[in-house]
């Protein structure tokens, strides 16, 4: 049976910690967490049909590829909206209205005749994916004990990872067939529906407006800056393998499509597997090692995948990088779940999550910008070099701040 919030309106994980919540909510929340990649990865094989289909309409190309990053701008803008609306009426209400957006604006790809409504629509699933993002995570924060959370920010960070790779595979099979037919996917949340309403309960974070506006103001808002900064920069980098990758393999010689999905497919697997390991791994190193680990796995990876045009050696480079990708997600909730006080968090994960999808939005851009080499092999490696001198002023960090003795105890996991 769920946990329930107390008739006061009181949240009890600011109380005292909770039994962590049956197997039926994890699986519920499992699968709510693994839409928010249905975005992109779900209509990608259907860009081709739709440009061709829309070709009398002016720059059809450019919309098309447009249908495919609009959903990652709006999450980025609306996101910080949505923490916001989580922190005010509750995840549940919040994940079950953005689950509805989802689907409406996801599926509607399939019956619009036109193909500006069909942006409208992909913008009204950026808006859902956000919120069903921030929701998530918010309730992982607030129903779990501390003990439990890590683990299950790692399940989380799988399923998306696997629901990735699930719905590219389906969206391929289905645009073969005809370019419409995978926005139908988008349809399937409605079964999520009725579970998310009787599954999961709709915990309010504040206990009374004293306790809340001492919470607001604790709010560490130039930490949580910094986190928000690292996962940026994380995420740009990590979404060079989608965007880059498969003009990589053209470059070597390979102009196979099907290379370019079993490269990014090899990626988005170590990345699960390396995010099923994050429990244990947290425990075992601090959160710092844990960023370090995650800018080193990018790092080598994207160089191996620049230094040799031997489709296995670039393939080696993706596992890598995929298995350095993994931890980002669940070693970023985390730390902003234990900075964040607890009528803040869903604040604090919309500002989370805009700085990742304003990540995956800026890769492309700041890849074509900021790199010096004049090959794309050598923008792999000057990619690979960033990120391992960002590993190393983690574990620089690390040294110091394990010699290093604090004056005070820090306050930065103080619970309500």
């Amino acid at each position: 049976m769920p946990p329930t919030t107390d008739p006061a309106g009181s949240d009890r994980d600011e109380i005292a910690p909770i039994v962590a919540p049956g197997p039926a909510f994890l699986v519920v929340l499992l699968a709510a967490s693994s839409l928010t990649v249905m975005a992109g990865a779900t209509i990608a094989p259907s860009l081709p049909g739709l440009a061709r289909y829309f070709s009398d309409v002016p720059d059809a190309e450019f919309l098309a590829r447009l249908a495919l990053t609009l959903p990652a701008l709006l999450i980025a803008i609306t996101a910080p909206i949505m923490g916001f609306l989580v922190d005010r009426f509750g995840a549940q209400r919040i994940l079950f209205g953005s689950t509805v957006i989802f689907v409406v604006g996801g599926a509607s790809g399939a019956l619009v005749p036109d193909l500006y409504p069909l942006l409208v629509g992909r913008a009204l699933l950026g808006v859902g994916v956000a919120g069903i993002m921030v929701a998530t995570t918010t309730l992982i924060g607030g129903l779990y004990p501390a003990a439990a959370r890590d683990s299950v920010l790692g399940y989380q960070g799988a399923a998306m990872a696997l629901g990735g790779v699930v719905f590219l595979t389906a969206g391929g099979w289905l645009a073969e067939v005809n370019w419409r037919f995978p926005f139908y996917i988008y349809a399937l949340p409605l079964l999520l529906l009725p579970f998310i309403l009787t599954t999961l309960p709709n915990t309010r974070p504040e206990k009374d407006q004293a306790t809340k506006r001492l919470d607001t103001n604790r709010m560490p808002w130039m930490r949580l800056g910094g986190l928000y900064l690292i996962a940026l920069a994380a995420m740009t980098l990590f979404y060079i393998v989608p965007t880059q990758v498969p003009f990589r393999l053209v470059a070597a010689g390979f102009e196979d499509a099907s290379l370019s999905g079993y490269a990014i497919a090899i990626s988005t697997f170590a990345s699960a597997m390396t995010a099923l390991l994050f429990g244990r791994i947290k425990a075992a190193i601090p959160a710092t090692g844990a960023l370090g680990l995650t800018f080193m796995g990018l790092g080598l990876g994207l160089l191996v995948t620049g230094i040799s045009d031997n489709f296995l050696v670039i393939a080696s480079g993706m596992l890598i990088a995929g298995a350095g990708a993994g931890l980002t997600m669940p070693t970023m909730n985390s730390l902003v779940l234990d900075t964040a006080p607890a009528s803040g968090r869903g604040k604090a994960t919309g500002g989370l999550s805009m700085s990742i999808f304003l990540g995956q939005f800026l890769s492309p851009i700041l890849f074509a910008a900021l790199s010096p080499a004049k090959t794309i092999a050598g923008s792999f490696l000057w990619a690979g070099a960033t990120a391992l001198i960002v590993a190393v002023s983690f574990y620089v960090a690390l040294i110091v701040l394990r010699w290093r003795k604090p004056a005070n105890p820090s306050d930065n996991e103080t619970k309500s």
